[in-house]
């Protein structure tokens, strides 16, 4: 024991081991000063998982996004393939969140059950259920 030198009091051994155990608790932890200001560093860490939760987004949300966004625009496209331009123009405003009584007066003033009846019967059509 260089460090040491002659006095290597009673139990030479117990020292290494606490040495050891003092290392161990440091590699575990991450090193001396996170093990002797827990508190400040679990602020710290808290805080910079907070702004990265705010500044970077969800990359695994963004694919189900996107897959969603290509399913309704492919509704709206086949609306517009097969003619139904009174049907597409229903599709987008529900799209953009309209009420029906506003959908009724945009369409040509008919009665909102009427528009919101054929928009879901041919919405089953088309779907096969």
């Amino acid at each position: 024991m260089g460090r040491y030198g002659n006095a290597l009091g009673r139990s030479p051994a117990r020292r290494v081991l606490k040495k050891a155990l003092s290392l161990g608790v440091e590699l575990n932890v991450g090193d001396w000063r996170r093990r002797k200001y827990p508190r400040l560093y679990l602020a710290l860490d808290a805080l910079d998982e907070k702004i990265r939760d705010h500044t970077l987004a969800d990359p695994t949300s963004y694919a189900a996004l996107f897959e969603q966004q290509i399913m309704l625009d492919a509704v709206e496209d086949r609306l517009e393939q097969e003619g139904r331009g009174e049907m597409r123009l229903v599709y987008q405003m529900v799209r953009r969140g309209y009420n029906w009584p506003d959908i009724a007066g945009e369409v040509g003033g008919l009665d909102p059950e009427r528009v919101k009846r054929r928009f879901y019967r041919w919405l089953r059509k088309t779907s096969g259920y």
